[in-house]
């Protein structure tokens, strides 16, 4: 009989938390805003700094992802495991679900 293999996840819980501590607690407040929807301008406006200063965060980011596009930041951070997105944090667990 053939045995099934499992197919693992090639990131392990170590790199995930490595690409997170790259990132300043700043860097990681904008990517969950991204993650939420916001614009470079909305974020500006409610961490109270400049657009400019925003798409700086970004960059970096970008960088510590891999990626210089927007929609593949927020791909790789959620599949990563480093934020998530409000619509997740907010869900209403069943209550069969929910743990002790």
């Amino acid at each position: 009989m053939k045995k099934l293999g499992i197919r693992s996840d090639t990131r392990s819980n170590n790199s995930k938390d490595k690409r997170l501590v790259l990132l300043t607690p700043r860097e990681r407040q904008i990517l969950e805003m991204i993650c939420d929807g916001m614009s470079n301008e909305e974020i500006a406006i409610a961490l109270d700094i400049q657009a400019q200063t925003v798409k700086f965060h970004l960059k970096t980011v970008y960088g510590v992802l891999n990626t210089s596009k927007r929609h593949t930041a927020i791909i790789e951070a959620v599949k990563a495991g480093m934020v998530r997105p409000s619509w997740i944090r907010e869900r209403v667990v069943p209550q069969g679900l929910r743990s002790s």
